[in-house]
């Protein structure tokens, strides 16, 4: 058994609008090798990167990326980073049984009672595409009638709530690193 002591810088941000307090550890473990791990409120996120740009240390090279590729890094453990979208959800069901209706595969009273069963669609925030097929209260057969069997590929979808508060944190770290002048240039966001 090797065992390697290493330092980690600890930064703790507070006082923020809308979030808990964040720490972060940062480790500078060779010439561009680093880690990043962030704590907030019992969640945390760590990712390594064993190839970071020339001369940065790992505070200035997650300053210098922008969110969608720190949220992409920090987020690939969890499945969660997207729910699905239900008022696009029900925008497209309906656009499927006008698109029925038209094409004549819905008499005009099969077109309305599905309208009916569509609107009926209970709305449920945060839910992702796996967890849909486990409620009761959503007919995924009225689904898949009118967007075909393999609906689930194309249900509209958007950030979670969780994607969201990493991306705020995400957000906050990077401002703390610049706040500390841990940067050589300007950073992108």
């Amino acid at each position: 058994m090797n065992i390697t002591e290493s330092t980690a810088t600890q930064l703790t941000i507070r006082g923020l609008d809308n979030l808990d307090s964040i720490n972060v550890f940062i480790e500078d473990i060779a010439p561009k090798v680093g880690r990043i791990t962030i704590e907030s409120f019992g969640d945390a996120w760590s990712h390594a990167w064993g190839g970071m740009w020339d001369g940065y240390s790992a505070a200035e090279f997650f300053a210098r990326c922008d969110d969608g590729y720190l949220l992409g890094k920090f987020a690939r453990a969890s499945s969660n980073m997207e729910c699905i979208d239900f008022e696009a959800l029900i925008d497209k069901l309906k656009t499927a049984v006008i698109e029925q209706r038209k094409d004549g595969d819905m008499s005009s009273t099969e077109a309305r009672e599905t309208w009916d069963k569509v609107e009926e669609i209970e709305r449920h925030e945060g839910m992702t595409v796996n967890e849909i097929h486990a409620m009761d209260s959503i007919d995924i057969e009225l689904i898949s009638d009118l967007l075909g069997e393999e609906w689930y590929h194309s249900v509209p979808e958007k950030p979670s709530r969780e994607a969201r508060r990493l991306k705020l944190i995400i957000q906050a770290v990077r401002e703390a690193f610049i706040a500390k002048g841990w940067f050589k240039q300007e950073v992108a966001a």
